[in-house]
């Protein structure tokens, strides 16, 4: 499906409040609404959803929906605003709209939207046909998942695991410690979570640890040796090395280069 996205003054991810309060009672536009970060309550047409990382609902324009926080911390989300090219698909968006879905992808939703995010607000050649194909990608995603039907328990209890080691890094436990707190062998446990993140355990932490690097080195004036020890590293030599595999340039070259732009 074709769109074309409206976000010549609407922002993609959108950082809310310490009092998130949303009310929208309609929209001239689609809305693929993702929460990437925080806890809330949605209530759409008077139905409640449950919002935490990876919840996702397409909102057609005449849905009455008001968002409510229910936890401490911001609440950070896609708005993807947009409408279909071709009029006619309009009646597949709304057979499939106001209705939550947990997305197994979403990992690669966050880094598409980054992307997006980047090529709206920050790139300033022309970049319309890239921005609509690339929203064309999330709303495709979206739709896939949600024909797959509603996530499983147990994999819900992983995704809260994955949310927790996203969120907190420098915390470190075992991979038999992490299937033991959802009731599963170790193996069993490792299965299920290459499906969900396409990565086993100890690679998503490793890649949540560089994440959180990469925003001490932009954000902070910590040195390399203090950020390496933040994040539970003993050796600050196989720290660089691990950050320059996943970054593709050393700590230092990255803080460098971030300055220079």
């Amino acid at each position: 499906m074709n769109i074309s996205l409206l976000h010549k003054k609407h922002p993609l991810i959108n950082y809310s409040s310490l009092h998130w309060n949303w009310y929208s009672g309609g929209r001239p536009y689609y809305n693929l609404w993702i929460c990437l970060d925080g806890e809330a309550e949605m209530h759409l047409n008077q139905h409640k959803i449950e919002v935490f990382p990876g919840v996702g609902v397409l909102l057609k324009p005449e849905d009455q929906v008001k968002g409510v926080k229910v936890s401490p911390g911001l609440i950070c989300n896609i708005g993807l605003h947009f409408l279909p090219e071709n009029p006619e698909d309009s009646l597949a968006l709304i057979a499939h709209s106001s209705r939550p879905v947990q997305l197994q992808h979403f990992l690669l939703v966050r880094e598409l939207a980054s992307y997006l995010d980047f090529l709206l607000f920050q790139v300033h050649h022309e970049s319309q046909a890239e921005e609509n194909r690339i929203g064309g990608n999330l709303l495709s995603i979206f739709l896939r998942n949600l024909k797959m039907g509603p996530e499983g328990p147990m994999d819900r209890l992983i995704r809260k695991q994955a949310e927790a080691m996203r969120a907190d890094p420098e915390r470190t436990r075992s991979g038999q410690e992490l299937a033991a707190e959802v009731g599963l062998s170790f193996s069993q446990f490792a299965r299920r979570f290459q499906r969900l993140y396409e990565m086993s355990p100890h690679d998503f932490l490793i890649e949540q640890r560089i994440n959180k690097a990469r925003a001490q080195l932009r954000e902070s004036q910590m040195t390399v040796g203090e950020i390496a020890e933040s994040l539970g590293y003993k050796d600050v030599g196989y720290f660089s090395r691990q950050f320059k595999q996943k970054a593709g340039v050393s700590p230092l070259a990255f803080r460098k280069r971030y300055v220079e732009e």
